[in-house]
Formats: structure tokens, C-alpha cells, sequence
């Protein structure tokens, strides 16, 4: 047991020690989520003029995101584990830098599918590091009536990052085609690892050679972290992340493409995709506001998200433009908005380990978005995309109850 054992609930083991600002912190834990999930977000953005350069179909592509989010699901409690020992910045840094390779790599090399999946395959260990590194950032420097919007900051930076590859459509794919956008994602990458600070969160190691004077004087018994069946709760908001993710990862790797398919130009899709992504940025802000205003109520609002995400996915099912914009708003404003919930529920369910928490959510949601982006390919490519909106559907129906489930089980433990 080390000293971050002790650390009174809903608080972090170095919540006084962090040398850098709330405003700061959070800022750096979504720009390494924005750096480490763009190059992902670019492929499905880009898809069409990848997979025609290329040659490869739906299929592929969901292929090369799901294995994105596999090395992400394999790498994220371990890395969880390790972000405990190392700190915040460290795997901060880390994640900036297998970012960079990633975009300059598919930018300079991407000439053939295989090196394509090698790339991708490093490229998603990025998620596991800035994930875990950014939730040890925000539980070592914000307060816990704070760290709601803290959370729906960092995870603001997934729609952001969303925006910035529809934009990249008729910016810079439509002009220069797909390598150049790779490229500009490595140089941000570049550029975020320079501007990471340094004593964003205190190591394990160093917390158990010289505890601060706050870690030794209040140390209470801590109710949320001890009580037995927590990892229960773990345990259902990863599966209800992992179902939930299904369908949100695939949502905006395939939308681009599924309004083309619909009639819709490709300009016009990509601008569908970056603003359906503001509205999510809002709608996690928003969320985290009011998650640290009604303590408690996080997977509630998680489940509540997720139900607005079915009815936007069904939408989609239904074809024409439309039903395309509202259920483009609907399935990533709302129904992708509830990650940093998520989040936010784990570290409060155990405190005294926020990025190992962190890690098992993380696993749960890089597994889904292993899974779904490419069942939803296949599926689009064989009964069609009206078929493949349906069942992402279904599966974030089914989140939405197992999120319920998790939230009356944490409540028996209170």
C-alpha cells in the first residue's frame, strides 16, 4: 500500500503538490488527447481519397481505426499503472511524441495498407498515455468540486479533434489531398510536446520517499476508495463504455463518407462533421459544469447522453439530408458527450488511484472503438449504411442500461 492509499475520497494523493495551474493543466491534458487521436480522426475524414489512392474500401478503413483503438484498449491499464509511477508530464510527453511519429509517418510512408497498420497500430498507444496522463494531471491539480469541467475540458479536446479533421476536408484534402493534413497533425504533435510543462502531478515513487505535510496530516479513512465492490463499478462503465464507444468512434469515422454516399458533397460533409463536433465540445463543457454542481449524478448524465445518441444513430438510419444533419447533431453532440462523465465517475469511484481507474474505463472504450469502426465498415459495405446505423444504435441503447446498472450499484456502495 502506498501513500496515495490514504488520501481522503474524491480527493487526489497529490492534489496540493501540482506547480502548475488549473487553466494550464487542463489545457495540456486536451491538447495531448487532440494530438493523439487526430491522426484517427483524420483517416475517416479523409477515407475517401485514402481509400481511393489506395484502393481499399469501407471495410479497410474501419479496419486501420479499429486497430488504432486495440493497441489503445491493450496498452491502457498498463499504461494507467505506469502514469501512477512516472507522472503526468512524463506520459504526457510520451503521448506527444508516438503522435508525431504516427502523422509523419503515414504523411512520409503511407504509400501501401500494410505500413499503414504498423503505423497505426503505434500511433493508438498514444490514447492510453495522454488518457491516464491527463486524468493524473487534473486528480493531482484541481480540486474534486472542480474536477467535473476539468474532465469535460480534457475530453472536449475528442470532438476538437473531430472539428479540426472535418475541416481539414475542404482546407487542405480538397487542395493538397491527404498526405499534407498527416503531415500538419505530426508538426502539432511537435509543437504540444515542447509546450509541455513540467510538475503536472507527482510521481508514486515520490510520494512514498517524502510525502508532503497535507498527504501525512489528513489522511482519513477513504469510503469511496476502500468500500468493497467499487471494482464492480468499474467494471460495468468500462462494458457501457465499450458499447458506448462502439458507436460513437464509429460515428464520426464514417460520417463524411455516409452523407457522400447520401448525396450529400464532400465540402459540405465535412463542415456536417465539424459542426456536429462544436456541439459536442459544448455539450461535454456543459455536462461537467453540472456534474460538479449535483455531485453524484455523473453516470446518470452519462446514461442520459447515451440515450440521446440512439435516437440521433436511428436518425442517421433514415437516410437524406435532414434527417443526416439532426442525427449527425444528435449521435456526436449528444450521444458522444458523455466520455468525460465517464471518466469523472471512475476517478471519484477510486480516488487513491485516479489514472489506474482511468486505465480500466479506457480499456473498456478503446476496446469498443476497436470493435465498432470496423463492424460498422463491414456492415456498410454489405447491407448498407442504414443497416450499420441501426445497430450502432443498438449498442449504445444497450450502454445506456448498463449505465444505469453501474449507477445504482455505486449508489448501494454510498
Amino acid at each position: 500500500m502506498t501513500e496515495e492509499a490514504d488520501v481522503p475520497a474524491g480527493t487526489s494523493p497529490a492534489a496540493q503538490t501540482s506547480s502548475v495551474g488549473p487553466g494550464r493543466t487542463i489545457a495540456t491534458a486536451s491538447g495531448a488527447l487532440i494530438v493523439g487521436t487526430l491522426p484517427m480522426f483524420l483517416l475517416g475524414a479523409l477515407s475517401g481519397r485514402i481509400g481511393a489512392d489506395l484502393e481499399v474500401g469501407g471495410a479497410v478503413i474501419g479496419g486501420l481505426v479499429a486497430l488504432f483503438f486495440a493497441a489503445g484498449a491493450a496498452s491502457s491499464i498498463p499504461a494507467g499503472h505506469l502514469t501512477d509511477r512516472i507522472g503526468a508530464t512524463a506520459a504526457l510527453r510520451t503521448a506527444a511524441v508516438i503522435a508525431a511519429l504516427c502523422s509523419i509517418g503515414v504523411a512520409t510512408f503511407g504509400v501501401e495498407v500494410r505500413v499503414l497498420f504498423v503505423l497505426f497500430l503505434v500511433g493508438g498507444t498514444a490514447i492510453a498515455m495522454a488518457d491516464t496522463g491527463g486524468a493524473r494531471a487534473i486528480a493531482s491539480s484541481i480540486p474534486s468540486g472542480r474536477q467535473g469541467i476539468a474532465f469535460g475540458g480534457k475530453e472536449a479536446s475528442i470532438p476538437a479533434a473531430s472539428m479540426l479533421a472535418g475541416f481539414a476536408v475542404p482546407v487542405l484534402g480538397a487542395q493538397l489531398g491527404w498526405r499534407p493534413a498527416f503531415a500538419v497533425a505530426g508538426a502539432l504533435a511537435v509543437v504540444f510536446l515542447l509546450a509541455v510543462p513540467r510538475g503536472l502531478g507527482p510521481t508514486t515513487r515520490t510520494s512514498r520517499r517524502s510525502p508532503t505535510r497535507t498527504q501525512v496530516t489528513s489522511r482519513q479513512p477513504s469510503t469511496s476508495a476502500a468500500a468493497p465492490g467499487t471494482g464492480i463499478v468499474l467494471l460495468l462503465l468500462a462494458v457501457a463504455a465499450g458499447l458506448g464507444g462502439a458507436a460513437s468512434t464509429a460515428t464520426p469515422t464514417f460520417l463524411v463518407p455516409a452523407a457522400v454516399a447520401g448525396g450529400l458533397a464532400e465540402s459540405p460533409a465535412g463542415f456536417l462533421l465539424a459542426g456536429a463536433s462544436i456541439v459536442g465540445i459544448c455539450v461535454r463543457l456543459t455536462a461537467g459544469v453540472l456534474a460538479d454542481r449535483m455531485t453524484g449524478v455523473e453516470i446518470r448524465f452519462t446514461a442520459l447522453l447515451m440515450a440521446v445518441g440512439t435516437a440521433g444513430l436511428i436518425a442517421l438510419s433514415f437516410g437524406g439530408t435532414a434527417m443526416t444533419l439532426l442525427g449527425a447533431v444528435l449521435a456526436i453532440g449528444g450521444g458522444w458527450g458523455w466520455t468525460g462523465l465517464i471518466f469523472l465517475a471512475a476517478v471519484r469511484t477510486q480516488p487513491s488511484r485516479p489514472a489506474g481507474a482511468a486505465g480500466t474505463v479506457l480499456a473498456g472504450l478503446a476496446t469498443g472503438g476497436a470493435t465498432g469502426p470496423i463492424a460498422f465498415g463491414w456492415l456498410a459495405d454489405g447491407p448498407g449504411y442504414a443497416t450499420a446505423w441501426l445497430t450502432a444504435g443498438t449498442a449504445m441503447f444497450i450502454a445506456c442500461g448498463i449505465g444505469l446498472l453501474a449507477d445504482h450499484r455505486r449508489g448501494r456502495l454510498a
